[in-house]
């Protein structure tokens, strides 16, 4: 789950269907994004006004007593054994791939579903990297006692392809062979600092270096950074590193949350050479005699086995199944990601995955047909920056612009002791920032109410895979369980509910079984919004343009509309429907037909070449880019009278403002751009803001100091910089128009305050 501080806006009394229309009240200025610290109420019957009138009322009755915990308990079992301690359902792994097998060969027992037209379909989609485990095992030995356990193998750092190629075992990014590292060697227990500084200056190379995960555990705050600690730690020049864990419950005690599944401080140090990075658990080792953390120290040497290889880029999967309606109304979404972190993920995200296969049986079962055409989505790649349903809205953009909502379930939590929690709708929807103006909320406000359900209504952009709809202004909710003391607590929910940690497990969704059941159940009361409410209350205003992404040559999801926010939320308030050509294909001239603006993302291929990072060449080369064919069909779409954006940048973005490796790929848009007479000549800038004149007026324009791209163009084009050294330019074309960003930040959430969207404003002339 992603997590940001949140404002919780006041719940009001919602509306009596029966009586009256609900009206949708449009914003027409910016999009409120409001700051994220007030809580409500919990929602009860009490403050919630009528009954949801339904032709099929008997329908969602049965459904919603049909709703089965212990069958879902048992899918849930299944699920999360899968690929046991070998990154289990990681992003891109051979885990991730089989739980979309295990949910296809459920779904092909639907039978009745199938005879009704359910479809189900497979894509496939690349993400930055993925660590791939094919052995990682440990055998301890206490005196004459030994025991092998399968190790769990911390996945490295997310998005810096120097820090996650130090996980691979034969330290070539090249090679996909199983090529594994054996370590035999005395163990040397170090389970405080002070056991730590004592050891500085010492040489552990030849022995297996047994740490407390408590020391680089990156949720708690200590004396000594977990970074700090993990650089001390391999320092020693360990022959291996075992990191072990023990359940806690209790706030302010480490229980083995791997922030940012890397390893906790391991995920931010490089290191040289090859070392094993391990995890297991206090409770696995009763064998040994050994049932709390102390008794570690009686472990006297361990043999490790280690095999792991970055797979980069890595191939991740979605799995999407249509069951039409019998209405023909306009669909609704329902959606989790199979995906999950270094941990068995029972509560993140497999309780949402579960509740998606749940709701389909319930209607097998029961033989109900939705009034209305229903999508499920399972997602992967959500842990890794939301990457299956941003590839979701790059190839089904039709579909999401149709959508009537999206409902995502994740995720469950298992609070800490003492922590009070609630289930949350975490509602997103540019034009609807408020409870009364948006209707997929009030709707499940409203079930909530009638199911007795106390519920909190939240505000909140990207919660999860949801609001990667947002940017199509498309009304989306997540429902979570949470803790709102965990904003309180360094790492939030991934600490304080026992997400992306070892004891995520299915004994979690146990303790919370009745919560996941009303969860469940308000799921499922997505697929019986009345028809009647449909029309009152989730009717459109007109579209007047079109927008047209191409995503054509950018292969990361996330440097696409769904994640940008701003321009999105702009193009849509002054009328746009956004459309996107997603990435591989082959532009024709047909495609820009009735576009009123094409917006050009940067040309970007996830490959990482030897010229990029030393040392480290491509497993599967490839360097894509704009044909010159395409290159023509764009040049007379913008001299025929067509408005056209292309925007560059020096690394790769992902969600917000972050940006990481480099793109090596940012000269390939001279393809398009030579035409116009721009040219991108060189990386980076150190400049921060620039003025920038556009119809006789003066701007603040805001740029990252490092991510612009200058270009030449044009003297009487240019808006700001110079003819030699541009960052912002406007090109006439024929009887039409180019814009030209330089830093592909510009139009980024939040970035640069308001000036860059004043300069967005005056460009596209809104």
């Amino acid at each position: 789950m992603k997590s940001k501080k949140r404002i919780i806006f006041a719940i009001i009394a919602l509306l009596a269907l029966a009586v009256i229309v609900f009206v949708i009240i449009r914003l027409t200025g910016q999009s409120k994004t409001p700051a994220l610290s007030e809580t409500t109420s919990p929602a009860s019957n009490s403050e919630t006004t009528g009954a949801i009138q339904n032709d099929n009322e008997s329908e969602y009755q049965r459904a919603m007593e049909a709703f089965s915990v212990e069958r879902s308990l048992d899918f849930l079992t299944r699920l999360t054994s899968i690929n046991e301690h070998k990154g289990w359902r990681g992003a891109g792994t051979s885990g991730e791939s089989q739980a979309v097998d295990l949910v296809e060969s459920e779904l092909d027992k639907l039978e009745w579903l199938k005879s009704q037209g359910m479809t189900v379909e497979r894509e496939s989609f690349k993400v930055f990297a993925a660590s791939q485990v094919h052995a990682s095992s440990v055998v301890l030995s206490v005196g004459e006692k030994t025991l092998e356990i399968q190790a769990d193998t911390p996945r490295g750092n997310r998005d810096y392809i120097n820090l996650t190629a130090q996980m691979d075992s034969d330290g070539s990014l090249t090679d996909t062979d199983e090529n594994p590292v054996h370590v035999d060697g005395e163990v040397v227990w170090i389970p405080d600092h002070e056991t730590l500084a004592n050891l500085q200056n010492s040489n552990l190379s030849d022995k297996v270096a047994l740490v407390n995960y408590l020391l680089v555990d990156t949720s708690l705050d200590m004396a000594i950074e977990p970074r700090d600690a993990a650089g001390m730690i391999l320092d020693l020049k360990p022959a291996a590193i075992i990191l072990y864990t023990e359940f806690s419950n209790i706030n302010g005690e480490s229980h083995g949350t791997f922030s940012g599944d890397g390893g906790g401080g391991f995920q931010v140090v490089e290191w040289e050479g090859t070392i094993p990075l391990m995890a297991i658990q206090v409770e696995e080792l009763e064998v040994l005699g050994i049932s709390e953390g102390d008794q570690m120290q009686s472990i006297t040497n361990a043999e490790v086995t280690w095999d792991v290889d970055v797979i980069n880029p890595a191939t991740s999967t979605n799995l999407i199944v249509h069951i039409p309606g019998k209405e023909g109304s306009r669909p609704i979404l329902l959606s989790a990601h199979i995906d999950s972190p270094n941990s068995p993920g029972a509560l993140d995200d497999g309780a949402g995955s579960t509740i998606l296969m749940e709701i389909a049986t319930v209607l097998n079962e029961q033989q109900i047909q939705p009034d209305t055409d229903l999508y499920l989505a399972w997602y992967g790649s959500e842990e890794i920056g939301l990457g299956g349903s941003m590839n979701f809205t790059n190839t089904h953009s039709a579909l999401v612009n149709d959508l009537l909502g999206n409902i995502q379930v994740d995720c469950l939590t298992s609070p800490l002791d003492d922590m009070p929690a609630t289930i949350t709708l975490a509602f997103s929807h540019y034009v609807s920032s408020q409870l009364e103006e948006d209707p997929l909320a009030s709707y499940l406000m409203n079930r909530a109410g009638e199911l007795d359900i106390p519920a909190y209504l939240i505000y909140e952009q990207m919660a999860s895979d949801n609001g990667s709809l947002t940017a199509f202004n498309v009304s989306n909710v997540d429902i979570i369980y949470e803790s709102y003391e965990m904003y309180e607590i360094f790492g939030g929910p991934w600490y304080a509910g026992h997400l992306h940690d070892p004891y995520d497990t299915v004994e979690r969704v146990v303790e919370v079984q009745d919560i996941y059941k009303s969860m469940g159940k308000l799921a499922l009361s997505g697929a019986f919004i009345p028809l009647d409410f449909q029309q009152a209350a989730f009717e459109d205003g007109p579209v007047q343009k079109q927008a047209l992404f191409l995503m054509n040559q950018t292969e990361a999801s996330q440097m696409s509309a769904a994640a940008f926010f701003d321009l999105s939320a702009d193009l849509i308030n002054a009328g746009y429907e956004i459309n996107v050509m997603p990435y591989g294909e082959e532009l024709e001239s047909s495609d820009l037909e009735g576009i009123d603006l094409v917006v050009v993302p940067p040309v970007y291929d996830l490959q990482i070449s030897e010229e990029t990072y030393a040392g480290y060449t491509p497993v599967n080369g490839y360097d894509a880019g704009w044909t010159e064919s395409e290159a023509g069909v764009i040049y007379d779409y913008a001299h025929n009278g067509g408005t056209l954006m292309i925007m560059n940048s020096a690394f790769r973005l992902k969600l917000g403002e972050a940006f990481y490796d480099f793109n090596e790929d940012w000269q390939d848009l001279n393809v398009l751009t030579d035409a116009f007479g721009v040219t991108f000549t060189e990386q980076g800038t150190g400049r921060e803001q620039m003025n920038a004149a556009i119809d006789g007026k003066e701007y603040i324009l805001s740029l990252s100091s490092e991510n612009t791209v200058f270009f030449t163009a044009p003297a009487e084009s240019v808006l700001a910089g110079t003819a030699d050294e541009a960052s912002l330019a406007e090109v006439a074309v024929g009887s039409g128009r180019v814009i030209v960003l330089g830093d592909l930040m510009v139009i980024r959430t939040a970035y640069g305050g308001t000036g860059n969207g004043k300069v967005l404003e005056a460009l596209l002339g809104e």
